[in-house]
């Protein structure tokens, strides 16, 4: 078990749900 892969794994969920938000508010605009 590597903490960094957690890590990693964590990190790209939260890049993924910017993602999503930032492409709604562009759809909002």
């Amino acid at each position: 078990m590597r903490v960094e892969r957690k890590v990693r794994r964590q990190l790209h969920l939260f890049e993924y749900i910017v993602f999503e938000i930032t492409l709604k508010q562009n759809y909002l605009l």
